[in-house]
């Protein structure tokens, strides 16, 4: 069995990993306009400034997409299957959408269409093997 590959951090990137790793989740903030994005960039989108910061996020968030992965595109995923991905909306973070698994979701019982809109769901970095983070859906309050 070949080995899941984890993020290599970069000097743009490193504040979301040690955030996640520590069970916080981040986006990033402009610090001349209070812009926020994700994924983490050189410079600001709004302004173009490269006086970016780390901005905690609470990770409550509305369900905007899921789906049911079946296939496995790398031999690593294979022992895994099936399993439950999602793109939420982050509440206290307009305009950013992240990817995340549902991991409290039973792929028998996930139907096949997008849920209702307003479902809200909270994501929360979990630990990886290599105690590096990634993001992970659950519902209930955080």
């Amino acid at each position: 069995m070949t080995d899941k590959q984890v993020p290599v951090p970069d000097r743009y990137t490193a504040f979301y990993w040690e955030n996640a790793a520590l069970g916080r989740l981040a986006v990033q903030a402009c610090e001349e306009c209070g812009h926020v994005q994700f994924p983490p960039d050189a410079v600001c989108e709004s302004c173009q400034s490269q006086s970016l910061t780390a901005q905690p996020v609470t990770g409550r968030a509305t369900l905007y997409a899921m789906t049911v992965i079946r296939q496995a595109f790398h031999p690593a995923w294979t022992d895994s299957l099936p399993y439950v991905i999602a793109q939420v909306q982050l509440d206290d973070a307009p305009g950013i959408r992240i990817q995340t698994n549902i991991v409290q979701a039973d792929p028998a019982d996930t139907a096949p269409v997008p849920p209702h809109p307003a479902e809200r769901k909270y994501v929360s970095p979990t630990r990886m093997a290599s105690g590096s983070g990634k993001s992970a859906l659950r519902t209930g309050s955080p």
